[in-house]
């Protein structure tokens, strides 16, 4: 049995995995979301030339509402670019939108051959990847979002101080408290693990980066789940949450075996959770496995990525894991070769199989070979032994 992210806000973003023997869960930092997006293959420019944009399409900008649109103005990407030589230069910066794209500034220049992988830090728009192609295409059109985003030079006129009535009847009390009721919910989920089926039962965990209160005694905790292409979801029960670890737990029922389900609900007093994007993705490389074995006979080596759950989120030709192969011979020659696998080369659960005859001359010369510089989605996993 499965548990996957509503694909009306999961499609290629990385939301939530919750991993366990047998089961997988994805909710969303964004369930309520109905934007739908798609990284470009165009880039664009600055006017100055200076400066280097990947560029999103809304599909769907005309049939947002004003509240969608708004928040489309105020998300933060992180965009990351891994050279051939696995190398990683990353940046966090607002993004800028434009009728219906938004431009998201890069680290540097993109060049070919190198992989791009942009984060958007609030899950309303999905997470995407691209390997750059040999012909590098950029949009006729050139931008200047630095000269708009200038802070204007002119003063500010200072305002005349504001003269208050003294207040009777404890009026100065209510004004000291108000500050106190003005407080708001202020909670954003980090992490999110499930435990093995049993029974057609399981237990769920969710942990906080933040978790403020505007009310201390007031923790109204509401996780769904829904079968693909059902109606009727499942609450989850028994939740609790311990302040000490900022975990939330639940128990999952009448969960069938293999089935997808997705997370269609979690709300903290009515109000929908959000989610941390990179903590997440973090979590999900934490939780992930990668093999490494080689067969001196055949000198071949076999990479096994396991307990992804998201692999199969992201497109059939994208980018997803980086590494260096090093081949040391024994007088001490060095050997590096650079490898970067598609979501479809990692499906396979026998693993792939890489040809190493032509970097290892002699039959009976010993070799080394070892995985290094390794990053899932450009967070770094280590390999296993």
């Amino acid at each position: 049995m499965k548990l996957l992210k509503n694909k009306k806000f999961w499609a290629m973003t990385l939301g939530v995995t919750l991993v366990g023997a047998g089961i997988v869960a994805i909710a969303a930092s964004c369930s309520n979301s109905t934007v739908k997006s798609k990284l470009s293959n165009q880039f664009a420019k600055s006017t100055d030339g200076k400066s280097f944009y990947a560029v999103y399409e809304i599909e769907n900008f005309k049939d947002l509402s004003n509240d969608d649109k708004k928040s489309l103005s105020n998300i933060e990407f992180n965009a990351a670019l891994t050279s051939a030589e696995n190398k990683t230069e990353s940046t966090l910066e607002k993004g800028h939108l434009v009728g219906e794209k938004i431009y998201v500034k890069l680290p540097r220049e993109p060049k070919p051959n190198e992989q791009l992988t942009i984060i958007s830090k609030s899950g309303l728009i999905k997470t995407s990847g691209l390997l750059i192609s040999d012909n590098l295409n950029y949009q006729t059109e050139k931008v200047n979002f630095e000269a708009a985003s200038a802070p204007s030079q002119q003063p500010s006129p200072t305002p005349a101080p504001k003269t208050e009535e003294p207040k009777e009847n404890g009026g100065s009390e209510q004004q000291a408290d108000q500050p106190e009721n003005s407080k708001k919910d202020d909670v954003v989920a980090s992490g999110v693990k499930i435990s093995e089926v049993k029974n057609n039962t399981a237990t769920i965990e969710v942990t906080f980066s933040k978790f403020e209160l505007a009310d201390a005694n007031k923790k109204d905790f509401v996780l769904e789940v829904i079968k693909k292409a059902d109606t009727n979801p499942i609450q989850a029960s028994d939740l609790k949450y311990d302040e000490a670890s900022k975990t939330l737990s639940g128990k999952l029922s009448g969960l069938n075996s293999n089935v997808d389900y997705e997370i269609s609900k979690l709300t903290l007093n009515g109000k929908e959770v959000k989610f941390n994007e990179e903590e997440l993705l973090k979590s999900y490389v934490k939780n992930a496995k990668l093999f490494m074995t080689f067969n001196k006979e055949n000198k071949k080596i076999n990479i096994k990525l396991q307990n992804f759950s998201i692999l199969n989120s992201f497109q059939d030709n994208q980018p997803v894991l980086t590494f260096d192969i090093e081949i040391n011979k024994k007088d001490g020659i060095t050997q590096v070769v650079h490898k970067s696998l598609t979501k479809n080369q990692l499906l396979n659960p026998n693993g792939l199989e890489i040809d190493l005859k032509d970097k290892m001359n002699g039959n009976n010369a010993n070799y080394d070979v070892k995985l290094t510089n390794a990053k899932l989605l450009n967070v770094n996993i280590e390999t296993q032994k």
